[in-house]
């Protein structure tokens, strides 16, 4: 049926616990989008009524694909996920252009949550990094200090996961932990102390059709999701039988849903001084300043001051931390997965006593050098592009899906693929359908920068595919 990109199994120093895949997953989920986007776009699109429906049936569909995606990990666990599985099932080209799709998702993520570190610092200790040569990238201010900050970030966490041995299993762990526990705090808090009649006025955003407020919201799930598969880049590090991925997948998709209902609730009832209702206040963040623009932030700190923005800055810390950590472990094996099958140097296999693919790692930073300095909005338009790419990967993954429990007769899993296919399509083609006949969700230049990525990774396959044949 194919071949295997790596019949070598990679030694860990550590083996992975259900907890610490739980948190590797829920943490690639959450991150500082999840704090933001309610008042950017959740709000904006949908109200809080209708950014929660959204999210509930978004995270439906993600279950169904992460359930599909489990069982192509239990037939062919492998560190190198989707591409080593595809690579069996297909071949190398199907392969390159799956893990392509997944390549782009991860590293915009990786890198806007390392640039979100700045305005994380700002609101901590105000303009202390803002000194050095500034200048503007497509609107953005950028400030030396401030990039230096993200730089020693990026460094910083890919040092960790290059040499953190044990501890990086229980940091993670922690993180998720901590995330977990103050964001519930603080949205039971809101409830309490909160007239919850306020996510009625207004419950959708008035003038415009539900189903199309819905639908816009929904265009963001992939992004909001994607994070869930990086677990299936360390498969054959489980200390656990592979079996259960198919509980702790959809879990972390669950957790992920009730986290993002919970802040959006939680920036729905913030209504600072000068406005009669959340929605007007959501409607004017263009013209506010500092704390004010974000919802989340301020609703929390406004009703709980000290005690709430303790709770917040912890959540947004831990959030960042394990999204930079999950996702530097699964660009590493992607990294060496594609040097064993020949697509990149053969250096970048090498693993070290411990288990982990530090040359890997060490590409990646060096490639991500740069992104301080180019500033957060091209680094937004990178992770809007994602949304769509990350959806390339779920279609291979749901075909493979369909060959393989076809001939093993699982029909439950067949049907299940059937619709995670129709699915992922779905989620490709409806943005680009949007772009043509509604508004633009996404900015022009992501559309721009995935079809260039896109061209690219092309490109690579047609390549391949010849070589192959010959």
């Amino acid at each position: 049926m194919g071949k295997t990109a790596s019949d070598s199994q990679i030694p860990t120093a550590q083996k992975l616990s259900p907890i610490n895949v739980l948190a590797t997953s829920f943490g690639c989920i959450i991150g500082w989008g999840s704090f933001v986007m309610p008042g950017t776009n959740f709000l904006p699109d949908a109200g809080p009524i209708g950014t929660i429906i959204a999210i509930f049936i978004g995270g439906i569909f993600f279950i169904i694909i992460a359930k599909t995606y489990a069982y192509m990990i239990e037939q062919f666990p492998n560190n190198g996920g989707s591409f080593g599985i595809v690579y069996h099932v297909l071949d190398k080209p199907h392969a390159f252009l799956t893990i392509w799709s997944f390549c782009f998702a991860y590293i915009s993520l990786l890198w806007i949550n390392a640039i979100n570190f700045a305005p994380f610092t700002r609101f901590l200790v105000n303009d202390v990094f803002q000194w050095g040569i500034d200048y503007t990238v497509v609107g953005y201010q950028i400030y030396l200090g401030e990039a230096l900050v993200e730089l020693f970030i990026l460094i910083f966490f890919g040092l960790f996961v290059a040499y953190g041995k044990k501890l990086v299993n229980i940091v993670q762990t922690t993180l998720f932990l901590l995330l977990i526990t103050s964001e519930t705090i603080l949205f039971f808090s809101i409830l309490l102390n909160t007239d919850l009649s306020i996510l009625s006025h207004p419950a959708f955003i008035p003038g415009k059709p539900i189903p199309l407020q819905i639908y816009n919201v929904l265009l963001f799930v992939p992004w909001m999701f994607v994070g869930f598969g990086t677990i299936s880049f360390a498969s054959n590090d489980f200390n656990f039988p592979i079996k259960k991925i198919n509980c702790i997948m959809p879990l972390a998709i669950v957790l992920g849903m009730l986290d993002y209902c919970m802040l959006n609730t939680i920036a729905a009832t913030a209504i600072p001084d000068g406005f009669s209702t959340n929605a007007e206040y959501i409607a004017n963040l263009d013209k506010l300043n500092g704390i004010e623009k974000f919802p989340v932030l301020y609703s929390v700190t406004q009703k709980f001051g000290t005690y709430g923005s303790f709770l917040i800055w912890t959540a947004i810390f831990c959030a960042l931390s394990s999204s930079m950590i999950g996702f530097y472990r699964a660009l590493a094996n992607i990294v060496k997965s594609l040097s064993d099958a020949k697509l990149l140097p053969q250096r970048y296999n090498a693993i070290s006593k411990d288990g982990t693919p530090r040359k890997a790692i060490f590409l990646i930073m060096a490639l991500s050098v740069v992104i301080p300095f180019i500033g957060k909005n091209v680094t937004g338009w990178l992770t809007d592009a994602t949304s769509i790419s990350a959806t390339i990967a779920y279609a291979y993954m749901s075909y493979c899906c369909i060959l393989v429990s076809s001939k093993n007769k699982h029909n439950f899993n067949k049907i299940l693929a059937i619709i995670s296919l129709i699915i992922s399509l779905m989620f490709f083609l409806i943005p680009l359908m949007t772009s043509m006949f509604f508004e633009n969700v996404f900015d022009t230049e992501s559309y721009f920068i995935l079809a260039i990525w896109g061209l690219i990774g092309y490109g690579i396959t047609v390549i391949l595919t010849e070589n192959t044949k010959s």
